[in-house]
């Protein structure tokens, strides 16, 4: 299955052949110039290129690190509940992408674009003590040179605030022509940076390495014996490769799974009907967050009659 990569200004002008030198004396060179910029006559659009561009030197520094989130896990993790406090969101790594399959995708823009990645990175502004984590969302749009054409959106990271409303507390980047990424689709993949922050910092199946192709199966029949320094070599092999990558829900078909209700007349009532559960995740009394996945409640119930309407918890 392909994934699409996040395209920053360095490996779009190097594939154009307009820079040859490294990445990181590009970025350097690229923030000196934007600081005389600024200097001169500062504006909102050059400090968003500022941050753009120390969210790209900061993620190529440290590898470059991604996660592929496939077809079945996307409608699901785009629209979990993550009704937790900001206090508790940390980034696996200073910055990291999503990289989105370019089949089987549902976050679409009309039919002609979609949701191709994302990099997500955190950061404290100058201006401000709170810390922020930015997303720059990559929907294909391009413009002169193959320049990619990106949406920008940011969390403003309150001590005790939901997080989303910390991705709501700031005023919203002002549209520009071209595409329009909707606010809801925005939303939905900052569900998906969430998402991939607590299953990737909380250990969980759904995240697995991406090891070198002709290292797969013996990845596999070492986590089959559970030979954890054989897994840690393949792991560290493929790193040193250029492939520091995870995958999310690459065997999930998630249909769900059942759930039987401690007894009727708890809560809202005796249920008459089986009921879907959404995926969520909950801050548990240990201070770690938790992912509960998708589940039908009452499976020994019928489905609801034709009309009279689905609950979704």
């Amino acid at each position: 299955m392909d994934f699409h990569d996040f395209p920053t200004i360095y490996s779009v002008l190097k594939q154009n052949g307009v820079v040859d030198e490294t990445p990181d004396k590009f970025y350097a060179g690229a923030l000196a110039l934007l600081r005389v910029k600024a200097g001169r006559h500062p504006s909102h659009a050059i400090a968003v290129e500022h941050n753009r561009t120390v969210c790209e030197w900061d993620w190529l520094r440290i590898g470059s690190p991604y996660f592929k989130i496939y077809p079945a896990m996307i409608p699901l993790l785009s629209n979990v509940g993550i009704d937790v406090p900001v206090d508790y969101l940390r980034l696996p790594f200073q910055g990291f992408a999503i990289r989105l399959p370019s089949e089987g995708n549902s976050l679409v823009i009309g039919g002609d674009y979609y949701v191709r990645s994302i990099l997500a990175c955190e950061g404290q502004p100058v201006e401000t003590q709170e810390r922020r984590v930015y997303l720059w969302i990559d929907v294909g749009e391009r413009a002169m040179g193959n320049s990619p054409v990106l949406t920008y959106c940011q969390l403003e990271c309150v001590p005790g605030i939901q997080i989303e409303e910390a991705f709501n507390r700031l005023p919203q980047e002002p549209e520009i022509p071209g595409v329009c990424v909707p606010r809801e689709l925005q939303a939905r993949c900052l569900r998906l940076v969430v998402s991939v922050c607590f299953l990737a910092t909380g250990g969980d199946r759904l995240v697995e390495p991406d090891v070198l192709s002709k290292d797969l199966a013996a990845y596999i029949e070492a986590q089959r014996r559970d030979d954890r320094q054989r897994v840690q070599q393949i792991v560290e092999r493929a790193a040193r490769r250029g492939k520091r990558g995870w995958h999310v829900g690459q065997d999930e078909r998630f249909l769900g799974h059942a759930v039987r209700s401690h007894g009727e007349g708890e809560g809202r009532g005796s249920l008459h009907f089986q009921h879907q559960r959404r995926a969520h995740f909950r801050l548990l009394p240990s201070q770690k967050v938790t992912f509960i996945r998708q589940a039908t409640v009452r499976p020994d119930l019928p489905p609801p009659v034709l009309g009279a309407g689905y609950r979704v918890e």
